[in-house]
């Protein structure tokens, strides 16, 4: 599939980002809009700015499309190695996790052209905020030197990506903003699907997936997939694999429901790797009912089991039980 996205002017980093998050700005209804990552013309200096060009890179990362490009006249291309070892390591850690989020991303590609669903979530009143997808908060750092920024939490609560503090949400929080991470939230109740990361997206399958549960709440996702190949799927050749997961005091419950449609290619069977992101150890953990065995990340507070070979056209229920 070709897509062509449309790119925001040649304008510095906080403007970039409000073309993204601004009502009033047409380009916020782009629904798959870009940037030149790192400005057009941004390094075509003497002394490119490193930190001004990591925390684009940061911001680019939780676009729709992500591209690298530049004025022929920029020495550094926009390529992050060519900045330094400490903006290609960060660049590298960001552009891994966007390709393992690739089955998260493309689902969200798929509602847009379904339901209209925008993958860059506005949050009035905050433009320098914003939701990528339904499960994550996004804050970019525009400003040199920062080491702390002040960022509204819509309702709910939520989970720092990085260091696993759980946050209030409608209210205010200062967090920590150092060079090497954008701060970045998910929302309890969020489900993720990863795939183990590949050096492009015709590299990768999603046979053995990774869905990160995060409890706390309740909530689901809908896992979209198709041939990755042809034009198809505008005629309903794709397939739906409906996730629930829905959460009580005394446990979470979460249901993969069967595949829903066909295309060519389509799985009959897939690994399944399920953690669950909890503030406490469970008591047993139930999968179709029967007690399984589990284990349980005391630093970063997540119970993980694998599921091989499960068919695709089976429910699979997982109850975690405190």
């Amino acid at each position: 599939k070709i897509v062509f996205p449309s790119w925001t002017p040649h304008v510095a980093l906080k403007e970039n980002i409000a073309m993204f998050t601004d009502p009033a700005k047409k380009t916020s209804e782009i629904q798959f809009l870009t940037n030149d990552t790192g400005g057009f013309e941004q390094g075509a200096v003497k002394q490119p700015d490193e930190e001004l060009f990591i925390r684009w890179l940061q911001f680019s990362m939780f676009n729709p499309i992500v591209e690298l490009f530049s004025s022929p006249d920029n020495p550094t291309s926009n390529l992050p190695w060519l900045y330094s070892s400490r903006a290609d390591s960060i660049f590298r850690y960001y552009a891994h996790l966007r390709m393992e989020l690739f089955p998260y991303i493309y689902s969200f590609a798929h509602r847009n052209r379904l339901e209209g669903k925008h993958m860059i979530g506005k949050i009035p009143g905050n433009l320098y905020e914003f939701m990528f997808g339904d499960a994550f908060l996004v804050a970019p750092v525009y400003e040199p030197g920062v080491q702390q920024r002040k960022i509204f939490f819509p309702y709910g609560k939520w989970v720092d990506y990085r260091t696993k503090e759980l946050l209030d949400g409608n209210k205010v929080h200062l967090v920590e903003t150092t060079l090497d991470r954008i701060p970045l939230f998910v929302r309890q109740g969020a489900i993720i699907p990863m795939r183990p990361y590949a050096s492009s997206v015709e590299k990768g399958n999603n046979k053995e997936l990774t869905l990160h549960i995060y409890c706390g709440a309740s909530g689901s996702f809908r896992l979209i997939e198709d041939d990755g190949i042809s034009n198809d799927y505008l005629n309903g050749i794709f397939a739906i694999t409906p996730i629930q997961l829905d959460h009580s005091e005394k446990k979470a419950q979460l249901i993969i429901h069967e595949m829903e449609g066909t295309f060519e290619g389509m799985l009959e069977n897939r690994n399944w790797k399920l953690v669950f992101h909890t503030d406490k150890k469970p008591g047993k953990m139930l999968v179709n009912n029967k007690k399984v065995k589990y284990e349980y990340n005391n630093i970063i507070k997540s119970s993980s089991l694998e599921l091989k070979g499960s068919a695709t056209d089976k429910m699979i229920k997982i109850d975690v039980v405190y």
